[in-house]
C-alpha cells in the first residue's frame, strides 16, 4: 500500500503540516473544525494509485501555526489558495468535510476556473440547524471547556465526547484518531482556532454563516456525501444543497455519522474514487 507522508511548508509566514500521497490529478482534502489532516489517512492509500492527494491542517491546528490569523472560512480559502500555488497543485479538485466543506465552497467561488470538481462531506454552511453543543462555544462555558481539554483527564474526555458526537457507532473511532484528538487538545493555537471559527460561523440560532445563496453559481460537477446518522448537521442540508446545484449528485452512507471517511473508509473511497475517475479521467477536459 502506498505510504502517506507527513510534510511541512511555510505559506504566508504560517508553517502548515500536510499529508501527501500518490500521483495524478491533484485532490485537496480539507478536514472539519476540531479535527486535523489525519482524518484522511484512512482513505488516502486507497486512492493514491490514481490521484495526488494532499491533506493540510487548517491554520492553528499545527503547533505554533496560525497565530494572528482571523479564523473565518474566507480567510482559510485565501490561505489555502496560496498553499495550492506553493505546491503547484492547480487545477485542484477540493473535498471538504464539515467546516472544510464550507471552505471548499469558498475556494470554488474565489477561483471557479481552477476547480474541476467539488466534493462536500457532511458540509457546514448549508443551513441554520446545528447540534446545540456547538453553540456552547459562544458562551463562557466554551472557554472553560476548551481550557479543561489541556489537562490529561480533560484531553481524553474531549476525545471520547467527540467520538460520541461524530460517529454513528463510537466504537468504530480508530485508536489513532482518539490519540490525535488528545494531542490536538494540548495545542494552545488549536484551542484558540476552534473557539474562534465557531464564534465566527455560529450564533445562538445555529449556523450564522451559510453559503446556500451561492450554490446556484457553482456549475462544476459536485458530489454531496452524507452520513445518515449525522448528529452535527442534518441530512436534509445535503439534500437541499443538491437541488440548488447545477451539477450535483447526492449519496448517503446509511451506517455513518458526521465523518463517513473515517467510519467507513472502504465504502467512502469506492464512492469518491468512482466520482473522481469519472470527472478527471473519463472527462479529462474538466481538469484543465
Amino acid at each position: 500500500m502506498i505510504k502517506v507522508e507527513e510534510r511541512f511548508v511555510e505559506v504566508d509566514s504560517i508553517n502548515i503540516r500536510y499529508l501527501a500521497a500518490g500521483s495524478g490529478p491533484a485532490i485537496l482534502l480539507l478536514h472539519g473544525v476540531g479535527d486535523s489532516a489525519l482524518d484522511w489517512q484512512w482513505i488516502m492509500p486507497r486512492l493514491a494509485d490514481r490521484f495526488r492527494l494532499i491533506a493540510p491542517d487548517l491554520p492553528g491546528y499545527s503547533i505554533g501555526a496560525g497565530n494572528g490569523i482571523v479564523h473565518t472560512p474566507a480567510n482559510y480559502s485565501r490561505l489555502l489558495w496560496m498553499f495550492v500555488r506553493e505546491l503547484g497543485l492547480s487545477p485542484v479538485t477540493v473535498v471538504g468535510n464539515s467546516l472544510g466543506g464550507m471552505v471548499a465552497i469558498r475556494m470554488v467561488l474565489e477561483n471557479p476556473g481552477q476547480v474541476p470538481a467539488l466534493v462536500l462531506v457532511d458540509s457546514a454552511g448549508l443551513g441554520k440547524i446545528i447540534n446545540p453543543m456547538m453553540i456552547i462555544a459562544l458562551t463562557p462555558a466554551g472557554d472553560l471547556a476548551m481550557a479543561a481539554t489541556a489537562t490529561w483527564t480533560g484531553g481524553w474526555l474531549h476525545s471520547g465526547f467527540r467520538s460520541l458526537i461524530l460517529f454513528a457507532n463510537p466504537w468504530r473511532a480508530p485508536q489513532e484518531w482518539l490519540q490525535e484528538q488528545y494531542r490536538l487538545a494540548g495545542i494552545p493555537s488549536f484551542r484558540t482556532a476552534v473557539l474562534a471559527v465557531l464564534r465566527q460561523t455560529t450564533d445562538f440560532t445555529g449556523q450564522s454563516e451559510t453559503v446556500t445563496d451561492d450554490l446556484p453559481k457553482i456549475d462544476i460537477p459536485t458530489l454531496v456525501l452524507w452520513g445518515r446518522h449525522d448528529r452535527v448537521v442534518p441530512t436534509s442540508h445535503g439534500q437541499k444543497a443538491v437541488e440548488m446545484l447545477k451539477a450535483g449528485r447526492f449519496e448517503i452512507f446509511p451506517d455513518c455519522g458526521h465523518v463517513p471517511h473515517i467510519e467507513n473508509p472502504a465504502r467512502f473511497s469506492e464512492v469518491l474514487g468512482n466520482f473522481l475517475e469519472e470527472q478527471l479521467y473519463l472527462h479529462p477536459e474538466t481538469a484543465h
